[in-house]
């Protein structure tokens, strides 16, 4: 595999891992919601084989790679939010 292609993987894994665990972190009760949840659900099924895939080099399995990603996003999205008021 090219470096370009591992690269994508890694980001592909990265975004997976990242909306997984939001969308399990999701505490509403509309219905919207739980319909964001239960297709949360659903991708995270369908994504696991691929993960664990990913999760099982040596880069994400021995270090803080996906942590180091999340705190780095959570940053940006912090220093960059604005509230949506429409």
């Amino acid at each position: 595999m090219s470096k370009k292609h591992h690269q994508q993987s890694h980001k592909i894994a990265v975004l997976s891992y990242l909306l997984i665990t939001e969308l399990n972190n999701i505490k509403a009760n509309s219905l919207l919601a739980k319909e964001i949840i239960d297709k949360g659900e659903q991708l995270e099924k369908s994504l696991e084989p691929m993960l664990e895939v990913i999760f099982d080099s040596k880069q994400i399995s021995k270090g803080t790679y996906l942590n180091q990603m999340g705190y780095q996003i959570e940053t940006v999205i912090r220093k960059n939010y604005e509230r949506i008021t429409e």
